[in-house]
């Protein structure tokens, strides 16, 4: 087994293992808003330590501090309270199925702002081939399908969790001539 292989593994436990975690302290009686502090609190530690591990200094300046607090806000303590709002209603591996649709959310949400340029018919056929897998895995037609505020919260989550970026800006000496 490669170190990649074990990393891997790794990373996957770790991420899998996130919706379990968060139902178990949701039923040992926490509630959304405290599992989301928690989760924030923990991963701002475990940054922190591996920053000072690498001899970096945090920013000084206002604006950078800004910049992360909104990032912050909107791309892991927003989507964190969705998941464990979710969660309270719905099932660990469908939570975990339904924020598995992050990427097909991120192409979307990019076409619809326009940071994405367009859409060639490969990754169309990828975008609706993931949507149809997870209405299958979903199957919203059987009577016993979770639907409701939770679903709809992790929906919401796995779209909030991935913002389009703009493209990178071009040098005006590399941009094409009209």
């Amino acid at each position: 087994m490669t170190a990649t292989t074990v990393r891997a593994a790794a990373l996957t436990l770790l991420w899998g293992s996130a919706f379990l975690w968060t139902k178990l302290a949701l039923d040992g009686g926490l509630t959304p808003v405290h599992v989301t502090v928690v989760r924030c609190a923990l991963g701002a530690a475990v940054l922190l330590a591996l920053a000072r591990a690498a001899g970096q200094r945090l920013p000084r300046d206002g604006t950078t501090w800004r910049h992360l607090i909104v990032a912050a806000l909107l791309c892991n303590a927003l989507p964190f309270l969705l998941i464990s709002i979710g969660e309270q209603t719905v099932d660990t591996g469908l939570a975990g199925i339904l924020h598995a649709t992050t990427p097909l959310w991120s192409l979307l949400l990019g076409l619809a702002v326009g940071t994405e340029r367009g859409i060639r018919p490969a990754r169309l056929t990828g975008l609706l081939l993931g949507f149809a897998g997870t209405v299958l895995i979903f199957a919203p037609w059987q009577r016993h399908t979770q639907t409701g505020w939770g679903v709809a919260a992790l929906l919401a989550a796995a779209a909030a969790t991935d913002r389009p970026t703009p493209p990178p800006r071009t040098p005006a000496s590399n941009r094409p001539t009209p």
